[in-house]
C-alpha cells in the first residue's frame, strides 16, 4: 500500500505557519493521527522538506503537543506542550525546539 493511502487512513488537516508544520486530527472516524503519525509524516515528507520545520499536533480534543525527529531519519516522537491555544503552543514550540 502506498504512503499516501496509509496516511489517508486518518482524517486530518495540516498546514504551515512560518517555521511550523501543524497537523490536526479531525476525528471523523478514521484511524487516530496519534496511531498513524509515522505514515502521515512520511507522506508529508514527499511534499516538503519536513525536517526543516518544527512540528506540532492537535488532538481530537483540541490539545496541542509537539513532535520531534528521532535520529537521522523521519521517525518522530511526541512531547508534551499541553496547550489548547494555537498561538500559545507555537510560542512554546519555538522556545523548546
Amino acid at each position: 500500500m502506498s504512503i499516501e493511502k496509509l496516511a489517508a487512513k486518518s482524517d486530518y488537516t495540516w498546514g504551515i505557519d512560518t517555521d511550523v508544520v501543524w497537523i490536526r486530527d479531525l476525528d471523523n472516524g478514521g484511524m487516530s493521527v496519534t496511531n498513524n503519525i509515522q505514515n502521515i509524516i512520511n507522506h508529508l515528507s514527499e511534499h516538503l522538506p519536513i525536517k526543516e520545520y518544527r512540528l506540532m499536533y492537535g488532538d481530537s480534543l483540541g490539545k496541542w503537543d509537539g513532535l520531534k525527529f528521532i535520529g537521522s531519519g523521519l521517525k518522530v516522537d511526541f512531547f508534551s506542550l499541553n496547550e489548547m491555544d494555537y498561538h500559545k503552543v507555537i510560542q512554546k514550540l519555538r522556545h523548546v525546539v
